[in-house]
């Protein structure tokens, strides 16, 4: 626990607790991980449930987007994904196109440098088999 209280917004307490998304058998080892490793652990989670329920939903019902594709024409992907939610005030496309053109292209697989070579591997072993899937 954090000692503080703060909690995710589905309103589990942050810090080591083991997270409804953390496989039970797993609980200890997330007590006892790294940040980095909880974060890449809850990402691949997240990810893969997403990934398994899309095969269900017709297309029409969802929009994928790559941060990668974003990053390059945000003002695209912002019109893109307006559309797709049905938004069409102006004020409310304002908004979200500047929010989404504050993105660096620069800031594209930053994460692979940032991190520590035992972190990387950390990462790889946690979620190295879907970051290839997906490209990364």
């Amino acid at each position: 626990s954090n000692g503080l209280g703060l909690r995710e917004p589905s309103g589990y307490l942050l810090g080591s607790q083991p997270r409804y998304w953390v496989e039970p058998e797993r609980a200890l080892e997330f007590e006892q991980t790294t940040d980095v490793h909880r974060c890449i652990w809850c990402w691949r989670r997240h990810t893969e449930a997403a990934l398994n329920y899309l095969s269900s939903l017709p297309s029409n019902q969802y929009f994928e987007v790559y941060y990668e594709s974003l990053v390059q024409d945000p003002k695209l992907y912002a019109s893109k994904i307006l559309d797709f939610l049905e938004i069409d005030k102006p004020e409310s496309k304002a908004v979200f196109e500047s929010a989404l053109c504050k993105a660096r292209k620069s800031s594209v697989g930053t994460w692979k440098q940032e991190f520590y070579r035992q972190q990387q591997e950390k990462i790889n072993q946690e979620a190295g088999v879907l970051l290839k899937n997906l490209g990364y």
